[in-house]
């Protein structure tokens, strides 16, 4: 977690580069990126600090980024995690898995492979 703001910073400052990726934009980056990260830290790492790396290329034609984060904690695919349901009450609900739902609603397209005992997380956003 201490790292947690070098690796959004890290992020946002070079996508924030482009004319194109604006305030509003940026800040739904930031949401998703947060989301994933600390849902990794947290439950793919629970007795153990461990590694995470990530990465982003912009397209710059299709105005859209793609972010890679790889770890190598335990196997977790969050494109498969069940919605919550939000019809009902919150006492009704699962703990846990809005920032998921939240996260694919805010990206374009997630996907995840699991390869060589480690986890590749790929969001892709459009930021125009």
């Amino acid at each position: 977690m201490e790292n947690l703001d070098k690796l959004l910073e890290f992020v946002l400052k070079g996508v924030g580069k482009f004319d194109f990726a604006t305030d509003s934009s940026l800040k739904k980056l930031r949401l998703v990126c947060e989301e994933m990260i600390v849902n990794i830290i947290n439950h793919g790492y629970p007795e153990q600090t461990g590694k995470i790396k990530i990465s982003y290329d912009v397209i710059v034609e299709e105005q859209k980024v793609m972010i890679e984060i790889i770890d190598q904690g335990i196997p977790f695919n969050p494109v498969d995690f069940k919605d919550p349901k939000l019809s009902s009450s919150i006492e009704e609900r699962d703990i846990g898995g809005l920032g998921i739902y939240i996260a694919k609603k805010v990206v374009d397209e997630m996907k995840y492979k699991r390869y060589n005992s480690k986890n590749t997380l790929t969001l892709i956003k459009v930021i125009s």
